[in-house]
């Protein structure tokens, strides 16, 4: 039997579904998914996969527990945790903005709320950030959730490293605060 051609909760719809909830919640900041050095349009969020090692989820079984649906009914659920490093490059131009250092942290504050409250209810019960649902774009252009999320526990240690590079010597021209987040998703048996 061959591998599936298409992975529903694979890393590949994962960043593309991270990427999506960015454009969606940080609008109208312009997401871009390539290295920022080929970002032409400033301001900008440029984000790329840096990867990582992997979780061990496999060390034993990729058993993972039960879902239980509205109606009851109990299903198996096999997978793990996958995860990955992201690079984010926040990028504003000097040149057409006198407040560019300003707008990078705006930037950067607009982006950590977003993945520190996603999914997150306040005491009222409200919800205050969506969840970043994770979507099959292979089965629609648009995507189709999955049931599962993408996330990235900033209350841990690690997964949120920035550091303010300043005015970049590849592009004088352009402010960058360049951001390493560490992201979870279950990569679940399709």
């Amino acid at each position: 039997m061959a591998a599936p051609t298409t992975i529903p909760t694979g890393k590949k719809n994962a960043l593309a579904s991270l990427r999506s909830y960015i454009q969606t919640q940080l609008s109208p900041t312009k997401v871009v998914f390539e290295n920022y050095l080929n970002a032409e349009d400033v301001p900008c969020i440029a984000f790329e996969d840096m990867g990582i090692p992997g979780l061990g989820g496999h060390c034993f079984d990729d058993y993972m527990g039960e879902k239980v649906s509205d109606a009851g009914v109990r299903t198996k659920v096999h997978g793990k945790v996958a995860q990955t490093m992201v690079e984010f490059n926040l990028l504003t131009n000097v040149e057409e903005n006198t407040s560019a250092v300003k707008d990078l942290y705006t930037m950067r504050d607009r982006l950590e709320y977003a993945l520190m409250y996603s999914g997150k209810y306040n005491d009222a019960g409200v919800q205050i950030m969506p969840r970043i649902a994770l979507l099959d774009f292979d089965a629609s252009p648009s995507g189709v959730d999955t049931g599962a999320s993408v996330w990235a526990p900033m209350e841990k240690d690690s997964v949120w490293m920035e550091n303010y590079i300043g005015t970049d010597q590849e592009r004088p021209q352009i402010k960058r605060l360049r951001i390493l987040v560490r992201i979870y998703w279950h990569l679940l048996l399709p």
